[in-house]
């Protein structure tokens, strides 16, 4: 055994007390009763040398343990004389010299027979190394004979934080962690290797998380996530908007824009009034990834309705209908639809209606028929809704391949498939009167405009009121889309309003775009159409500048 003067003795192991591991500073009566006769015992009190000539070897040196609490082993001195003979009966001084505030059992202690005495030690509250000091005291001579070390963790988490940079702005489909920090109950902060965190996030539809940490904003709106450590835990708010993608267009368009726009297995495809100072005619656009394709359809009149089915064909009402088989695929009349002048799809049918004759004629009779793998079915309207004289500007919306809306300004019918029935107002307020149909192109719920505002969605012909915030403003709906699910998408003089499972949250235009034609993208994506106004003048207006704006309100 190596031993010091003074200065400080030498270190060895031995058999000390153990308090329980991870309680705080109770002390057992056994170790109290040992302590204190190890502190009380003098045996016939201080002889021989002088404190500075003692000798002391220490056990319980260089320990770990837990703010504010025991040191699992006790730190004992064994006191002795350079020739190592005991020294009996000295008077021992523990003084804390660092470490925030931690004490000892016994302030001092009395050396035994064999010169040996013991203390406990209750850690600081401060997080690190402490230190302790034993001193000798013979007469009013005082000798440190050693100092002790021990380090000090942070005790359990007492507060947690979690740390939101608010200079990021979160956008659907992002991918993110956030910063959890924690601290004891004496302030201390406890690295981020030893926590234990359980993450959980409480709208998983905005934000979610996995176990390891990992965040992904799913939808539009406030996403709320909670962080457990221990018995501890937290939350933050978590924004998330719209993601954004613009894709620019090659092509100029008159006043009258892109009136028309539909999707279907990646295909984009719009309709609008092409100008030039020579010409004006409707203009096909159809963008495909990134590849825009443009075609003027000579000089008929701008195009009155377009569906885009799964297998990508496209069919456009200018005087008749056409068709496009497929991308870069010429166009050409369907001979068996050419008499129809309003029309509309879901997947790979079509509905349209046509005139038996001329409308001032008494004879006229209006039809609505389902055109499906090349053959032609008659729905047979109900006389009061066939009558040519009443009203021929008949709107058509395909809820499904069996399953069609009409309105005319005597009311809106449902088709299920086998017969018709009116549609009413909820709470028998009267017949609807839609100014305008919109369905998803492979069907699902329909959404029915009245008046400049109004929404209603129709589900097995039956109409649900939702209100919206064009309605609360006295504005005006430009554009209007639903999804598959039921998610209506708007469009008014300041930008794209969307409905989350949060309420309503708006794009707004900017930067001289104005939104335009609205619809649904098989991918859960909204396709938006926008234009300004250039310096060039067409024929009578300044022509427009042309482009797409693909909005993600959720991630796939």
């Amino acid at each position: 055994m190596s031993t010091r003067h003074a200065a400080g003795a030498a270190r060895h192991r031995s058999t000390p007390f153990r308090p329980r591991p991870g309680r705080a500073a109770t002390i057992p009566l056994v170790a109290m009763l040992g302590l204190a006769a190890l502190a009380a015992c003098d045996d016939n009190g201080p002889s021989g040398p002088a404190a500075g000539d003692l000798v002391a070897s220490v056990t319980g040196d260089a320990q770990s343990g837990t703010v504010g609490r025991a040191l699992a082993d006790s730190v004992s001195v064994r006191v002795t004389t350079r020739s190592g003979a005991p020294a009996r009966g000295v008077t021992l001084e523990w003084q804390v010299v660092s470490g925030g505030g931690g004490e000892l059992l016994a302030p001092s202690t009395r050396t035994d027979r064999e010169g040996r005495s013991a203390n406990l030690w209750v850690l600081g509250t401060r997080a690190g190394e402490q230190r302790v000091e034993v001193r000798a005291r013979v007469g009013s001579e005082v000798a440190v004979l050693d100092t002790l070390t021990a380090r000090a963790a942070p005790g359990a988490p007492y507060q947690l934080q979690l740390v939101v940079d608010t200079a990021r702005v979160l956008a659907v489909g992002d991918t993110f962690r956030l910063a959890a920090r924690a601290e004891d109950r004496y302030g201390n902060p406890i690295p981020a290797a030893d926590l234990q965190l359980t993450w959980r996030a409480l709208n998983p539809d905005v934000v979610s998380a996995d176990a390891s940490g990992r965040l992904r904003a799913v939808g539009v709106g406030e996403g709320v996530v909670e962080v457990q450590a221990g018995e501890v835990r937290t939350r933050a708010v978590i924004p998330v908007r719209v993601r954004v993608d613009r894709i620019s267009s090659p092509f100029r368009m008159s006043s009258a824009g892109v009136s028309l726009l539909r999707e279907a297995a990646g295909r984009v495809v719009g309709l609008g009034t092409f100008t030039s100072h020579a010409t004006t005619g409707p203009i096909v656009w159809d963008l495909r990834d990134t590849v825009w394709e443009g075609q003027v359809m000579g000089s008929s009149p701008p195009a009155s309705a377009l569906h885009v089915t799964p297998s990508r064909a496209v069919y456009a009402r200018f005087i008749e209908v056409r068709r496009s088989a497929g991308p870069g695929e010429p166009w050409s009349v369907v001979d068996e639809l050419k008499h129809w002048y309003s029309f509309t799809g879901s997947g790979e049918v079509l509905f349209g209606s046509t005139l038996s004759g001329y409308p001032w004629e008494s004879t006229c009779r209006m039809k609505v028929e389902r055109y499906a793998a090349g053959a032609l079915t008659d729905l047979a309207l109900p006389v009061a809704y066939s009558r040519c004289d009443h009203d021929t500007n008949v709107l058509l919306a395909a809820g499904g391949e069996r399953e069609l809306y009409l309105s005319s300004s005597r009311g809106t019918l449902y088709w299920n498939g086998s017969a018709w029935t009116e549609v009413n107002l909820p709470g028998g307020e009267g017949p609807l009167v839609a100014s305008r149909l919109a369905a998803p192109p492979g069907g699902g719920p329909v959404l029915a405009v009245v008046g400049r505002s109004l929404l209603y969605l129709l589900r097995n012909g039956e109409a649900t009121r939702i209100r919206n915030p064009v309605e609360d403003a006295g504005g005006t709906i430009g554009g209007a889309m639903v999804d598959a699910v039921g998610r209506v998408s708007l469009t008014d003089r300041e930008g794209v309003l969307f409905q989350t499972a949060q309420g309503w949250t708006r794009y707004p235009n900017s930067e001289g775009w104005t939104a335009g034609a609205i619809t649904p993208g098989s991918d859960g994506s909204v396709w938006v159409s926008v234009s300004r106004p250039t310096e060039e003048m067409g024929r009578f207006s300044p022509v427009l500048e042309f482009a797409l704006w693909r909005i993600r309100t959720r991630a796939p």
